[in-house]
This record gives C-alpha cells, sequence and structure tokens, in this order.
C-alpha cells in the first residue's frame, strides 16, 4: 500500500527479492501499487516518477519494462497509459508484513 500522509509504501517479499528486477524496480512497484490502490490502475507519468524518484525518465520507461516482463503490471493505451497490478497474490501483504 501507499499512504503519502505517513510517507510508506509496502512492497510484497517475492518482489523485494526478485533478482530478475532492478531494486529501483522493486521500490516502484510498491509505489504503483499504492497509487493503483483505489481503482486497480493509475496513469502516472515517466516524467512525474523519475521527478519523484530523481532518476531519469528512460529509468522509469526501463523499471516499467521489467514489471511488465515479470508479469506484475500490465500497461494499456486508450489513449492515456494506464498501468495495472496484474500479479494479484502480490496484493496482500504476508504475515511478516502484517502489524
Amino acid at each position: 500500500m501507499w499512504d503519502d500522509a505517513t510517507g510508506y509504501i509496502i512492497v510484497p517479499g517475492s518482489i523485494r527479492y526478485d533478482k530478475r528486477l532492478p531494486v529501483g524496480a522493486r521500490l516502484l512497484f510498491g509505489e504503483l501499487r499504492g497509487l493503483a490502490a483505489d481503482r486497480g490502475y493509475c496513469f502516472a507519468s515517466n516524467g512525474w516518477l523519475a521527478g519523484k524518484y530523481g532518476v531519469s525518465k528512460v529509468t522509469i520507461s526501463n523499471w516499467i519494462s521489467k514489471l511488465k516482463a515479470c508479469n506484475y503490471i500490465a500497461v494499456t493505451y486508450n489513449p492515456h497509459r494506464r498501468i495495472s497490478i496484474v500479479y494479484k497474490k502480490h496484493l496482500k501483504a504476508s504475515p511478516r508484513e502484517k502489524k
């Protein structure tokens, strides 16, 4: 989850430790998951995400591509880019993550 008021996100362990993903992509998943929490999708631009994380738009694009390749997110265009969380088992916090 993402909570802008408290400043934290939750990234499930299966994604945190996925060696196929750069560390930044793992963090980005938590951000996207939080942004998509209400509707299941978000419309965050690469520029906005790049500014938030202090990286280039190309880096964000690469991270999104990696998350797509691992089937953690889906991206559709109609007419704007829509990022959806598709790997539903990752939406539930593991027992270690619950407090």
